[in-house]
């Protein structure tokens, strides 16, 4: 079933509310970044790229590493093509629309 990628998004949100808290923003990211791959590879219809950079042609990917700056206090900030990801060392996650500049999901 290929699903628009929205609906892939409230999937990411979905299972980020019901999941237990992570124990750090590492946790956080790595479980973020499978969890992205998963749904993306069930419900994209895109195949994946090696490099996509930034044409991804429609497909969500994981947090690329230069896009991830981690702070002094532990805590992540990253930079998606839409979004802007704020994960703290405790591993809560606020994820931001770039655009909209509205959270769109807040895991505590």
């Amino acid at each position: 079933m290929v699903l628009e990628v929205r609906k892939r998004l409230e999937l990411l949100y979905n299972w980020l509310y019901k999941t237990e808290k992570f124990e750090s923003a590492s946790a956080c990211l790595d479980a973020l970044n499978a969890k992205i791959e998963e749904i993306e590879d069930l419900y994209s219809g895109i195949p994946k790229v090696a490099n996509p950079g930034l044409k991804t042609g429609g497909r969500m990917y994981p947090i690329q590493e230069d896009n991830v700056f981690m702070k002094e206090n532990g805590s992540f900030t990253c930079y998606t093509l839409g979004h802007v990801i704020y994960i703290t060392s405790t591993g809560s996650i606020a994820i931001v629309h770039k655009d909209l500049k509205m959270a769109e999901c807040i895991k505590q």
